[in-house]
C-alpha cells in the first residue's frame, strides 16, 4: 500500500462522509487522486462505510465478548447462527483451544444470559468464556492517524 493510500485511508476512517475536496486539502492529493483511489478500494481495501455507535446511548449497555469451543460437527451451523443473530455484532474463528469469538450486545444482562443459555440447549458446546465490557478505552483507531504509521509489510 502506497503513502498515498494511506493518507486517504486515514482521512476515511476518521469520517467515512468526508468531501472529496476535504480529503484532497487535508492529504495534499488531488481531488481526481483521490476518488480514483476511493472507488479502487470499494469492495477491496474498504468492505463497507458504517456509523460506529454509542450502544449503551443507544439503550444497550451491555457488550460481552465470549469465546466458544464448540463439537466439529456444529461447527458449520454454530458459525452461521452466530453470524445472523442479529445481537451479535461481530464473529471471528479463532484458535488456541477455542473455535469462535462473539462481541454480543444487549439492553440487559438477563438477556445475555438467555442467549447464552438458548445456544447450551441447541448446539454441543464443549467450552465457554464470557467477558463483560466494562469500559471501551479504543475501538476502530488503527490507520486513523497516518502521523502514526503502523509497521507495514514489506
Amino acid at each position: 500500500m502506497k503513502n498515498k493510500d494511506i493518507l486517504i485511508i486515514a482521512q476515511l476512517r476518521r469520517n467515512a462522509r468526508l468531501q472529496l475536496t476535504d480529503i484532497s486539502s487535508r492529504t495534499g492529493i488531488p481531488i481526481s487522486t483521490v476518488y480514483d483511489r476511493i472507488k479502487g478500494y470499494a469492495g477491496r481495501s474498504v468492505k463497507k462505510y458504517a456509523a460506529i455507535l454509542d450502544f449503551p446511548e443507544l439503550g444497550f449497555p451491555i457488550t460481552a465478548h465470549a469465546t466458544f469451543a464448540v463439537e466439529k460437527t456444529q461447527k458449520a451451523e454454530f458459525g452461521g447462527h452466530l453470524t445472523r443473530h442479529p445481537n451479535v455484532n461481530s464473529v471471528y474463528r479463532i484458535n488456541n483451544g477455542h473455535d469462535f469469538m462473539a462481541e454480543v450486545i444487549y439492553p440487559d444482562i438477563s438477556g445475555l444470559e438467555s442467549f447464552m443459555d438458548r445456544l447450551h440447549e441447541r448446539f454441543k458446546i464443549r467450552d465457554k468464556k464470557v467477558y463483560y465490557v466494562v469500559d471501551e478505552l479504543k475501538k476502530e483507531e488503527f490507520l486513523n492517524d497516518a502521523k502514526m504509521l503502523p509497521e507495514m509489510p514489506t
